[in-house]
């Protein structure tokens, strides 16, 4: 066993982390922060640790189920689990793509691997009735409203966010 060897550790990102402000949305500016959070990950890698890390995707779900939404009367929309398996591809290969540049940068023989995962869930779990965890960008009431009606959209507000869907 390799003396420097402190164990393993899991890390969980909450994507929300990667959109740094309103101004700061676009899939190249997540991959910036994804850069920063890889550093800090590879220097724990470096001090000895297995590192394994989940991610989530509340906004970046909603980013393509809006997108999917507005494109609907020329394109097929995009059903919900498509969506997020479509998110955990994506941000797993910004996450892949940025160890990869990392290691090469620090000259560390590995690679990062993404894999997309599914879970069963219980439809007639009751948090499904009334459900609380948002998962689309944050709107004024106003342009929530506007949503709500022309998509059908249940929408929320997220004290101090905004409202979402």
């Amino acid at each position: 066993m390799n003396p420097s060897y402190k164990g393993s550790v899991v890390i969980g990102i909450g994507v929300n982390s990667l959109i740094t402000s309103a101004d700061w949305q676009s899939i190249a500016h997540q991959y910036e922060a994804v850069e920063k959070t890889v550093r800090n990950i590879v220097d724990a890698h470096e001090e000895g640790w297995d590192v394994v890390l989940t991610h989530g995707n509340g906004p970046q779900v909603g980013f393509i189920l809006e997108r999917s939404e507005i494109a609907a009367q020329d394109v097929i929309t995009v059903p919900i689990d498509y969506a997020v398996a479509d998110i955990q591809g994506a941000v797993g290969y910004m996450f892949g793509r940025a160890f990869d540049n990392e290691y090469y940068i620090r000259n560390i023989k590995k690679s990062a691997v993404a894999i997309i995962t599914r879970v069963i869930v219980d439809p007639f779990d009751a948090a499904f009735r009334d459900p609380n965890k948002p998962i689309g960008p944050f709107f004024d009431e106003e342009k929530a409203n506007e949503r709500m009606h022309k998509f059908g959209w249940s929408v929320k507000e997220d004290p101090g966010n905004g409202w979402t869907f």
